[in-house]
This record gives C-alpha cells, sequence and structure tokens, in this order.
C-alpha cells in the first residue's frame, strides 16, 4: 500500500470500541477510506478554494468527527493544508505539482508542445491546447498573445464548451450522449453572441463537422474571435483541440484564412506524432486538406446566423 494508503487507512469511519479485524476487512476499510478522501478532493471547484469540516461532512453524508479525521489524514498526506487563519482547508502545492507533472508527461502534452509553439510564433495570437470536461473545456496549454490583448486561457481554466471554438470543436466530434448531456446541463451564456439554443448549436456542430475547425465570434469574450481544429489520437477519435484566438478588429479576411490555415496544420501535426507514438503510421488523414474559409460580402468571417 502506498504512503498515503497507508495514512487514510488509518482512519477509523464506524464508531464504537476498537475491534480486531481481518486482512480482508482492514483492506477495505483502507479502500473506503481513499475512497473518501477522493471525494473530497473532487469537492474542490473553480470558485470553491476551500472547504470547512461542516460542508465536507454535509455534502458527503458523514459525521463531522469523521469529516475532520479525513481532513486531517489528507493534510499529514500533504494533499491538503489549513489555513490556520481561517481554520478552511485548501488543496495543497503538492497536488499543483503533480497536475504539471501529468500534463507535462503525458503524450498529447508533448506531441502538442513544438506545434503549439511555431503556431503563436506564427500568428503572435494567443494560443491554446483544450480537452472536454463536460459542460466545460479544460485549457492544458497556453501561450500568451504578443498583442497587448490578454485572453483567459491560463493552463487549468475552464470555460463554457458552447461558447469557445474549442468546446465547439469538441463537441462537433464527440458522441450523441455527450452532447446530449451538455444540453441537459444546460447552454451557458457569457456574451449576446453566445449560443444558447439546443437546435442552434446542433446546426453549428453540423457546419463544424463539415468544414474542419470551428469558429467564435464574441461568442465567448465581447472583442475577440477564435478558431480551432480538432486533436486526433491514434484510432481517430477526436482528443483535444487546437485553438488560436485574437482580436476582432485585427481578424481581417485575410489575417482569418490564414490563421485558419496555420491551425489546421498544427492540428495535423500533433495528430500524426500521436499516431506515430502508437505505430499506427501511414492511415490516410482526413484533414489532409485544407476547408475553405468563406466569407460574405462585408469582408467579415462567415459565422453562423443568429
Amino acid at each position: 500500500m502506498t504512503r498515503i494508503g497507508r495514512r487514510l487507512g488509518r482512519v477509523e469511519l464506524g464508531s464504537g470500541s476498537p475491534q480486531r479485524s481481518t486482512p480482508a476487512q482492514a483492506e477495505r476499510g483502507s479502500v473506503t477510506s481513499v475512497e473518501r478522501a477522493a471525494q473530497i478532493l473532487h469537492l474542490f471547484l473553480p470558485g470553491r478554494h476551500s472547504l470547512a469540516v461542516t460542508e465536507v461532512a454535509a455534502q458527503l453524508g458523514i459525521a463531522n468527527s469523521t469529516a475532520h479525521r479525513l481532513l486531517r489524514a489528507l493534510c499529514r498526506s500533504g494533499l491538503l493544508q489549513q489555513n490556520q487563519a481561517t481554520k478552511r482547508y485548501e488543496l495543497s502545492l503538492l497536488l499543483y505539482r503533480l497536475g504539471n507533472l501529468a500534463a507535462t508527461t503525458s503524450d498529447l502534452h508533448r506531441a502538442a508542445f513544438l506545434p503549439l509553439e511555431r503556431l503563436h510564433h506564427a500568428t503572435g495570437e494567443g494560443c491554446h491546447l483544450a480537452v472536454l470536461d463536460l459542460p466545460e473545456v479544460v485549457y492544458l496549454e497556453r501561450r500568451d498573445s504578443d498583442r497587448t490583448m490578454h485572453f483567459l486561457t491560463r493552463m487549468g481554466v475552464r470555460a463554457p464548451a458552447n461558447c469557445t471554438s474549442t468546446g465547439k470543436v469538441l463537441l462537433a466530434f464527440a458522441s450523441a450522449p455527450t452532447v446530449e448531456a451538455l444540453l441537459a446541463a444546460g447552454l451557458r451564456r457569457l456574451t449576446s453572441r453566445s449560443i444558447t439554443d439546443a437546435t442552434h448549436l446542433s446546426e453549428e456542430l453540423g457546419t463544424v463537422r463539415e468544414r474542419g475547425y470551428a469558429l467564435s465570434n464574441e461568442e465567448g469574450e465581447v472583442g475577440t474571435t477564435s478558431v480551432a481544429a480538432p486533436i486526433r489520437d491514434a484510432t481517430g477519435r477526436v482528443v483535444a483541440a487546437i485553438g488560436v484566438a485574437g482580436a476582432t478588429a485585427c481578424m481581417s479576411r485575410r489575417s482569418l484564412a490564414r490563421v485558419v490555415d496555420l491551425t489546421l496544420e498544427g492540428s495535423r501535426e500533433i495528430s500524426n506524432t500521436l499516431r506515430a507514438s502508437r505505430r499506427r503510421i501511414g492511415a490516410p488523414d482526413p484533414s489532409a486538406s485544407r476547408p475553405e474559409v468563406s466569407f460574405p460580402q462585408d469582408g467579415k468571417p462567415a459565422l453562423p446566423r443568429r
């Protein structure tokens, strides 16, 4: 058993006098404690950075004393820390380091690192790598824009999937149950252009599948236009999206067409690397041809009708 497992395994979930347990019972008790600890870690969400003992107890349906023992065990293991001023529990820097380690050692991160750097160098705009975690996308990697405008693409930051180009790409190639789960959760609105109608979103996802990339015209942030393309693993499944975000005023017809081209090139490069890493070299690339970017007479990007 791991060091953390041994520590958590000492937490007694029952009450009453200590009783001698069999090895099987002790093992089950350790597993239960680890599961409870994992449930506590899942309670931390964006906007909820700390927890009190009573909050943990209420959320998990356990006694305050049990919640306190589990929290103290997590602190001893280095996964949580207690704020001495507020007496509330917070995530530790150890979890931050483990999260970064997971990101930097994954096949996806290694495959995307150089293409993301090249995309940023070629466009000078904010570039990012995202995955789907319903009902949002999570940004795993990002490069800041060279311009004065800063976009909300810090690593680990989340955004509603229906409001971003990366989210629309991932939804377009997701399974029907995945999209249905998003619709059941409700479509959030960030700007007046956000897609919040199920029929409209379905039509938009169909368009994304047809052309092979997604556009977001101020749907997630006023003044920002973004482009995203799918990243496929060795089996051809879309597992992530690479995107570029820039000021709408700078996205002229010519510059946007170039950004779309570069984004598709980056997505193909990452996908090819993932295929090669799984010894699946030689499969045809369905996105090898460049989709055309269409523009109406006013010269602005052709986006779904409102």
